[in-house]
This record gives structure tokens, C-alpha cells and sequence, in this order.
């Protein structure tokens, strides 16, 4: 979980923090929704 130690120390509100991971990772939400992918 190293994007909650960043936005941890940045200290912004979840809504911005989830902007944040969504533009660093696009697919972010098919990552977390796909559990029988394996990469």
C-alpha cells in the first residue's frame, strides 16, 4: 500500500487521494475488480 504512505504524508482528502491513484493507474478499478487475473 505504498499510495496511502504517500498520500498519508501529503495529507489531502481521500477524494483528491483517489483522483490521484486513478491518474498515476487508469486501470486501477479493473485491477481491483479483476481478482482471477494474475500478472
Amino acid at each position: 500500500m505504498v499510495w496511502y504512505k504517500m498520500t498519508a504524508m501529503t495529507k489531502i482528502d481521500p477524494a483528491e487521494a483517489a483522483s490521484t491513484i486513478i491518474k498515476w493507474c487508469p486501470n486501477y478499478k479493473d485491477i481491483k475488480d479483476d481478482r482471477t487475473q494474475s500478472y
